[in-house]
């Protein structure tokens, strides 16, 4: 097993570095293996307050994810996956399509993945309140009938909701999210829309999850 880091940048917002314990394979790219990847954004580009996150986003919507792509190598050990959702509600902005694109770093190619600490790559079929800027990146291949979107904040955007309760699925948690864990889809959504029509929002009901949802980390 070797270590192998790898700098990453993305719109020059975001930056960070990646660990990765895996059998290196053709030019250079571990053939299996699981890396943690490290996301470190630039400052001042992560929200701190839901008034932020919703400041800084062009686009808020409630969707489902319809599919996942294989993921695109950037380089070597650095993997990029696109998530086609399907949009059911708009609360900021206005959605060009039913379907939009959104971009996420980190991923799986046959047996090795690069494995987000602070967020989850999300999966089909899963239930997601999306905060959005858009993604002009003018290398990245186009999807017909689609928008290319980035997660506001690489991982304060994703408020995921499982059996109707916002859930932080990630190893490492993040102070935003957390305040909102374990409230239901109702609470969420009024809370976004308060702050986007420039209403004081009230402070969050405690979790009644204490401790929350986590990935644990895989042991090579």
């Amino acid at each position: 097993m070797k270590g192998i880091w790898i700098a990453l940048t993305l719109l020059a917002m975001q930056t960070g570095t990646a660990q990765t314990q895996a059998t290196p394979g053709p030019f250079g790219r571990p053939s299996e293996g699981t890396g943690r990847l490290y996301v470190d954004p630039a400052p001042g580009s992560v929200p701190s307050s839901l008034r932020q996150l919703c400041d800084f986003s062009t686009l808020i919507v409630e969707g489902v994810v319809k599919t996942s792509l294989l993921p695109r190598l950037l380089s070597p050990t650095n993997l990029e996956t696109d998530a086609v959702i399907s949009v059911s509600r708009t609360l900021k902005g206005a959605a060009p399509n039913p379907d939009i694109v959104v971009a996420q770093r980190g991923g799986t190619i046959g047996k090795f993945t690069s494995k987000p600490v602070s967020y989850s790559i999300m999966r089909p079929n899963e239930q997601y309140l999306l905060f959005l800027i858009e993604d002009n990146r003018p290398n990245i291949p186009q999807i017909s009938g689609a928008k290319r979107y980035l997660v506001t904040g690489v991982w304060s955007g994703l408020f995921f909701f499982n059996a109707g309760k916002m859930v932080v699925n990630a190893e490492e948690r993040d102070a935003l999210r957390k305040r909102y864990e374990g409230l239901s889809e109702d609470q969420v959504i009024s809370l976004v829309t308060d702050t986007t029509n420039h209403k004081d929002p009230p402070e969050p009901i405690p979790s009644p999850f204490p401790g929350g949802s986590s990935i644990k980390p895989s042991n090579e």
